[in-house]
């Protein structure tokens, strides 16, 4: 699943996968300052229509912040969630289920130990939903020359 964005004007085109979206669209949430109704319906791919103006106004301000400061605190913040519980196996690290049996694939797997989690431990689901500089500047620029767009 993911986002696409369509001008409303022209061809401009933007694509986000549900992972970067959710980050991308806080971030415009943050700092453009949407209405409850703009920052729920994009969070939807609906349809939702982005106005020509209001496309103008996320350009100029996402395009005056500090990005890589940003991007480094949203990721010292995800770096720092805890790890959770695994819900899977119920913390032992393993499975014996219609799916899996042996080690948890949740849990207990080749990442997982390789990165020096515990067993029972994984981390925070957060930490799927990444910032990445290059796409946000790319969604910058759609916006700018959007003229305009629908989110589905």
């Amino acid at each position: 699943m993911g986002m696409d964005l369509s001008s409303i004007k022209n061809d401009a085109y933007f694509r986000a996968n549900i992972w970067s979206w959710r980050p991308l669209w806080n971030l415009v949430k943050n700092e453009v300052g949407l209405t409850n109704e703009e920052y729920e319906s994009g969070s939807c791919n609906d349809g939702f229509e982005i106005s020509k103006k209001r496309a103008k106004e996320i350009h100029d301000k996402l395009s005056k912040i500090d990005l890589p400061k940003i991007i480094k605190e949203y990721n010292y913040y995800l770096d720092n969630l805890p790890l959770e519980d695994c819900d899977i196996c119920d913390g032992n690290g393993k499975r014996n289920d219609e799916n899996v049996k042996g080690n948890c694939n949740a849990c207990n797997n080749e990442y997982t130990r390789k990165e020096g989690i515990p067993v029972g431990k994984r981390p925070n689901w957060q930490t799927n939903y990444k910032m990445y500089q290059e796409h946000i500047e790319e969604f910058i620029d759609f916006c700018d020359k959007s003229k305009g767009f629908r989110i589905y």
